[in-house]
């Protein structure tokens, strides 16, 4: 009970800071309501396989093991924390806790609704957030460097890169937005370089065309060239594909219908809303218009489905900032297209997965 009192008057302090808002009473039963989910998750760890994966890997960075399959940056987290003596459920409520602190900075540097973002935010994905922390952490990291973009200059490409690999030192799938990169916005035609990248484009779209023709056609080759690479990469890039045996036809449909909802979303908030939208808004906007580039990882399934989630929030954050234009609360289109991306997306993606994995053994614990 100290230790929650703790990390409970910790977040409250950080929200006074970023908020400047003197009172903080609004902000405890909040607190007080995460932790106590958080906190219940110790007494499912035979029940729920992630937390059961990370309880192990906490015990195995703390034996220094060479068996360990997490990112570094999560590894080097979890020795600090158990160097100090801190059990596992104690470091998991800290970087979840830790992580929606970042996000709740990263909604109010964007400038959203932050009581929108998370009434929302806490009946869809946050119930697979809260299972699985590495991916919660990266998505936190990245959206929270993001939200300091100004401007489309050369030190926006560096800020960019360095954003991604400090959220793969926790989840390395963030690799994937790295495409980001040749997708930020220029600023009319004031960026002298702007047709090499719209060339950069057209051959990155040429390029995921015939990916998905290769997947398609000759599917067992893609294979064997992923048994060819698994010799050279680790194991959780390649490894976790080629023992996936569990994508079915339904699956990939699905995948592609929330992949073009989002596009969908992002194209026609970019045409309708980029005069209105600062820079870094836009940037958020490329997240959901470069889905479509991820639907050759379908193999990874666990892993590509982190990316879909990512851009989900990213919705949630940009209908928190939109909602403040007249214009957007008259588009009955675009609002239903938000509305089903993210009660679609959350169902697959979260919902169904939270309802067999967690509250059926949370029903079957109590019962």
């Amino acid at each position: 009970m100290i230790i929650i009192v703790t990390i409970l008057a910790f977040y409250s302090c950080i929200l006074t800071i970023i908020t400047k808002h003197r009172s903080i009473a609004y902000s405890i039963p909040i607190a007080t309501i995460l932790i106590l989910i958080i906190d219940s998750l110790d007494k499912l760890e035979t029940m729920i396989p992630d937390y059961q994966n990370y309880w192990w890997a906490f015990d195995r960075a703390l034996m220094r093991s060479n068996d360990y399959r997490y990112e570094f940056g999560y590894r080097k987290l979890s020795e600090i924390f158990g160097d100090m003596g801190f059990s596992f459920p104690i470091f998991n409520e800290f970087v979840l806790i830790l992580s929606l602190i970042l996000l709740f900075i990263a909604v109010l540097n964007f400038k959203g609704n932050t009581t929108i973002f998370f009434s929302m935010y806490f009946v869809t994905v946050y119930f697979i957030d809260i299972v699985q922390t590495r991916n919660t952490l990266a998505m936190s990291l990245l959206l929270f460097l993001f939200s300091f973009i100004d401007n489309i200059k050369i030190k926006t490409y560096i800020w960019v890169i360095i954003s991604i690999v400090i959220a793969m030192m926790f989840q390395n799938i963030s690799i994937f937005f790295i495409i980001i990169l040749i997708f930020l916005p220029a600023i009319k035609n004031e960026n002298s370089y702007v047709h090499l990248v719209n060339m950069m484009r057209y051959g990155l779209n040429i390029l995921l065309a015939m990916s998905f023709l290769f997947l398609l056609i000759v599917p067992s080759r893609f294979k064997a060239i992923l048994a060819h690479l698994s010799n050279f990469i680790p194991y959780s890039y390649v490894t976790s594909i080629l023992d996936n045996n569990k994508t079915t036809y339904s699956f990939i449909i699905i995948m592609f219908s929330i992949s073009a909802l989002l596009l969908f979303y992002g194209y026609n908030v970019e045409k309708i809303y980029r005069e209105r939208l600062s820079y870094k808004d836009m940037v958020l906007v490329q997240i959901l218009k470069i889905q479509p580039y991820s639907l050759p990882l379908i193999y990874f399934a666990t892993d590509f489905q982190r990316i879909i989630r990512t851009s989900i929030v990213v919705v949630l954050i940009l209908h928190s900032i939109l909602l403040r234009e007249e214009a957007y609360r008259k588009n009955k289109l675009l609002i239903a297209t938000m509305y089903m991306t993210v009660i679609f997306g959350s169902y697959q993606l979260s919902w169904k997965l939270i309802f067999n994995s967690v509250i059926i053994p949370i029903c079957n614990y109590w019962i």
